[in-house]
């Protein structure tokens, strides 16, 4: 039924609604895990196919919400002993539930080392539960949108607990909707007239105080958890959700009640872009002490470094000219992927110095230089996705820095590397776009050269 909704749209289902969520509501009190997920997952897409329409039936879905993140779980706490250590990755159940027994810290790799034992725990069906609920949440108070303010506060409060939790399924799914609860509350607050947010700080435009209250809430929380997870899924929704908000919402959610949270997001990003970070302590024992990254990275690897690098990005977008003391700092560890073995950590690296140039403006100047030679260099990469994205920084720092006399040296270097692409028959990857586009920036920013 939830797959038939949006195939045939709001208007011929209408019919079906009513019935559909008030049976719907009655499986929450059939006792079953599974169906009750099921139901959850019913109303996620109802809200996606009638947004602020939905309004209805929100009192029931909230309630149903609510009621299942509320569930106590310590009376389902079980401590393996020593013999039942085969039983990890099987379903197994106890007190009627059924449950999943894993390694609360994710860290079974195969050791003997006896304190791991200590950390073993069981994921219950009632958290697994709770991870799709939260999700489903996230997902009605965005299409939702205005509509949710009754319910905002009280929601708000009983998943900010969620994000200590021992799953990392619902640690991550609370940082997710509390992030999209905020963008929500962001929207609404431009829709009443507040004014866009503008790059840089101190900050050029104020939130609401309910914003100010909520942002703050979410980005403590945030980092309390993002400096010691060990759980690499969770570390990447983290990188996700703060790019998106940086976006969105520009730099407002960098002022905390304890001062700028710039420092210690600057550290955490860090950390991940040199694989020291503690969801990376598998990639990172064997590095240099000088804090050299290896070669190369698997992709499911790569993911985590991927997402810091876009919130790096991101955060140059908040932050504007104001980037350009930070670039200091995250210069050495991007481009050192810049010439990575593995074209997708070249293409990632290249393109985050694009972004991250444009996104500084003229403070990308004093690394004119610097930043010309390795992304000049790309210009000649095998891989077209790192070429594309080489001609798009090549273009932005032409136009962007007031370095002139090192721009204008470069200039028939770079014309020669172009030409072939501009004038051959190679389209992929946006190729000719991004080398027609520096050409462009080229021409604009000094004409008479």
């Amino acid at each position: 039924m939830g797959k038939i909704a949006p195939a045939v749209g709001a208007v011929a289902f209408e019919p079906y609604v009513r019935p559909l969520m008030e049976a719907s509501e009655e499986a929450l009190h059939l006792d079953h895990p599974r169906l009750r997920e099921t139901s959850y997952i019913l109303w996620s897409t109802m809200a996606k196919v009638y947004e602020e329409q939905f309004a209805p039936y929100l009192d029931g879905v909230v309630k149903g919400l609510h009621e299942c993140l509320q569930q106590d779980e310590t009376k389902l706490d079980v401590e393996l002993a020593e013999e039942v250590k085969e039983l990890l990755g099987q379903d197994v159940v106890i007190a009627g539930q059924k449950m999943k027994v894993a390694d609360a810290e994710n860290d079974m790799d195969g050791e003997d080392d006896e304190d791991d034992w200590d950390d073993v725990g069981a994921i219950t069906d009632v958290a697994m539960e709770k991870e799709i609920a939260i999700e489903v949440v996230g997902d009605v108070l965005t299409h939702s949108r205005g509509k949710f303010l009754p319910y905002f506060q009280k929601t708000v409060e009983i998943i900010l607990p969620l994000v200590q939790h021992q799953y990392e399924g619902v640690r991550k799914s609370a940082i997710g909707t509390l992030w999209r609860g905020y963008a929500c509350l962001w929207g609404l607050a431009e829709g009443s007239g507040m004014e866009k947010w503008k790059p840089g700080i101190p900050l050029q435009v104020q939130p609401t105080e309910d914003l100010a209250k909520l942002g703050n809430l979410v980005m403590t929380a945030t980092l309390a958890v993002w400096q010691e997870e060990i759980d690499r899924g969770t570390v990447t929704d983290i990188n996700r959700s703060l790019a998106a908000t940086f976006k969105l919402c520009g730099p407002t959610i960098l002022i905390t009640e304890n001062g700028t949270a710039v420092p210690e997001i600057t550290n955490q990003l860090l950390s991940i872009l040199t694989k020291r970070h503690p969801c990376q302590q598998d990639l990172g024992e064997e590095d240099g002490e000088d804090g050299d990254v290896p070669e190369e990275s698997s992709e499911y690897d790569w993911l985590v470094i991927e997402t810091a690098m876009d919130t790096v990005t991101c955060l140059a977008a908040a932050l504007g000219e104001s980037f350009g003391e930070l670039w200091k700092v995250f210069e050495k560890a991007v481009l050192k992927y810049a010439s990575s073995q593995e074209r997708y950590e070249r293409s990632s690296a290249v393109g985050t110095v694009a972004e991250c140039a444009g996104n500084m403006g003229t403070a990308v100047t004093p690394y004119t230089a610097g930043l010309l030679k390795v992304v000049i260099h790309r210009l000649s990469d095998e891989d077209p996705e790192t070429k594309s994205n080489a001609a798009y920084a090549t273009g932005l720092i032409c136009e962007k820095s007031t370095a002139d006399a090192i721009v204008l040296k470069t200039y028939n270097t770079i014309f020669a590397k172009l030409e072939p692409v501009i004038t051959g028959d190679r389209k992929e990857a946006r190729l000719l776009d991004n080398s027609a586009g520096c050409v462009s920036r080229m021409i604009a920013r000094h004409p008479d050269h």
